[in-house]
């Protein structure tokens, strides 16, 4: 790598007393980075052949001394730089002339990351975030270790290398070669771009290159079943016990709007509870927010349980969706049956296209903000006839 100083002073920067500083230009392999010196002349009395002030006072003597003097600290920054094995670039020269080289090789992405993971296990333990935040931190972790190897061929890499085209490349590699979408992939940027911040925050390092980073989250159309597509399910009968057992466990999530994983975790005698009337609930933190949802525990859900003597046999995930996907065929649902779409489909069929307000499906859902809740707020056509009748009905002309 070729490294190049200069020292120069342009006339066009020049004060209103007419005075410029000195600058050094600091070049490798066509990059320039350029110093201003705390030394101001006259552009007349520039020397460009020697590079150095014109002249024999004192003064003159002393600016072309702390010139000499600053070349030399180049070139031993430059010693530094190799002694370190750190990235050889204009940025690192920076700082250098900053005093920020020391300790540098022992700023690496992998060893932060990991460190940050260690002191986020304390606050899963402790309860203050959630098992799956953590989960999402060790996974965004395995995910740049894998792009090092493939992009970089290197398990490690400096703080100093993380700038945009590096973050930019991460992106790229989680939509390509991982095959996610933008919004999952933006999941995996954040945390990221958190552990990054500390290390900015804390000083570790002097620029952060997410500074100018924007995240496009993009609208997704949460699809879910209607009514009537529910009743369809509901009302199949399955001599194959298999795919009855999966279709109840579906709909006890369309009308409670539990997700997988907390279906999996619910036990009848922990998580429902009766009011004074008699009114049971399941009230149950949600796994994944560890937020309390508040669910009134209706007839269908009620007689499901029922029928398992009040313990859910939830299969894995996997074979849930496998098995969906021959129930939807079966019943002539034209759209794609997985687990989730019951959440979706108790949050927009079930309560809001029911009249239920938005802040009550909120409590139901679990969620930490209704803005949540609002994402599914889709009205039907019929539940837009029937307000309109509403209307009719309560305005007398």
């Amino acid at each position: 790598m070729r490294f190049k100083e200069n020292f120069l002073v342009r006339p066009s920067k020049a004060s209103k007393s007419g005075l410029v500083n000195v600058e050094c230009c600091i070049t490798i392999d066509g990059k320039r980075l350029y110093q201003r010196l705390p030394r101001q002349i006259k552009p007349s009395d520039w020397d460009n052949k020697r590079n150095e002030v014109k002249g024999k006072s004192d003064e003159v003597a002393e600016i072309n001394n702390f010139i000499q003097l600053y070349k030399r600290n180049l070139y031993s920054i430059h010693s530094k730089i190799i002694e370190l094995n750190l990235p050889y670039n204009t940025e690192t020269f920076k700082n250098g002339l900053n005093g920020e080289l020391e300790n540098q090789r022992n700023k690496t992405l992998v060893t932060l990351h990991e460190e940050f993971n260690k002191e986020y296990l304390i606050l899963k333990e402790s309860n203050q975030i959630t098992g799956t935040t953590y989960q999402r931190y060790i996974k965004t972790l395995d995910y740049l270790k894998d792009y090092l190897k493939s992009k970089y061929d290197k398990t490690d890499i400096l703080l100093l290398n993380v700038n945009k085209s590096f973050i930019e490349g991460f992106y790229f590699y989680l939509c390509g070669i991982k095959n996610l979408q933008n919004n999952s992939a933006l999941n995996y940027m954040k945390k990221f771009k958190r552990v990054i911040s500390l290390a900015f925050d804390n000083g570790i390092i002097q620029k952060n290159p997410f500074a100018n980073y924007v995240f496009h989250i993009d609208n997704v159309n949460i699809n879910f079943l209607t009514i009537e597509e529910i009743k369809t399910i509901y009302n199949k009968k399955f001599t194959n016990e298999r795919l009855d057992k999966i279709k109840n466990i579906f709909i006890f999530s369309c009308f409670t709007g539990m997700a997988y994983i907390d279906c999996k975790t619910f036990d009848y005698n922990q998580h429902v509870t009766r009011d004074e009337q008699g009114n049971e609930f399941i009230v149950k933190k949600r796994e994944k927010t560890d937020v309390l949802a508040t669910i009134p525990l209706l007839p269908i859900p009620k007689e499901i349980l029922q029928k398992y003597n009040y313990k859910l046999p939830v299969p894995t995930n996997q074979k849930v969706n496998e098995y969906l996907k021959e129930i939807g065929a079966i019943c002539n649902i034209d759209k794609e049956l997985h687990f989730h779409l019951a959440r979706h489909s108790f949050a927009s069929a079930v309560t809001l296209n029911n009249g239920v307000q938005l802040t009550s499906v909120s409590k139901m859902m679990g969620h930490s903000d209704v803005k949540m809740t609002q994402r599914y707020a889709k009205v039907l056509n019929s539940t837009l006839v029937s307000d309109a009748k509403n209307i009719i009905e309560k305005i007398n002309f």
